[in-house]
C-alpha cells in the first residue's frame, strides 16, 4: 500500500507539502483549512501551521539582505520594483 492509500485530500496534500519543504523544494509552505461548519481555522500538521512559515520568510529576507538583495526603487507609477 502507498503512503497515501486511506488518506483524506487534506492529509495527501499535507503530506505533499511536508515533502516539498523536506526535499528543499520550497523553503516553506504553509497548510491551514477551515470549514463552512467550523470556520476557525485549523493547522492539521505542525511543520506547516504559520509561525514556521513566517519564520522561514523572515529567514530568507534577513539572508538576502545580507547579500544586499533586493535592490528596490520606485517606478514612475509609485510601486516598488527590485532591480537585477
Amino acid at each position: 500500500m502507498g503512503l497515501l492509500h486511506g488518506k483524506s485530500y487534506q492529509e495527501r496534500f499535507g503530506i505533499f507539502c511536508e515533502r516539498l519543504v523536506e526535499e528543499q523544494l520550497y523553503d516553506a509552505a504553509c497548510f491551514i483549512t477551515s470549514s463552512a461548519e467550523d470556520p476557525m481555522p485549523k493547522e492539521l500538521f505542525p511543520k506547516l501551521d504559520w509561525q514556521h512559515f513566517a519564520d522561514a520568510i523572515a529567514g530568507r529576507i534577513t539572508y538576502l539582505q545580507g547579500l544586499g538583495m533586493p535592490k528596490t526603487q520606485l517606478d514612475p507609477g509609485g510601486d516598488l520594483r527590485a532591480l537585477y
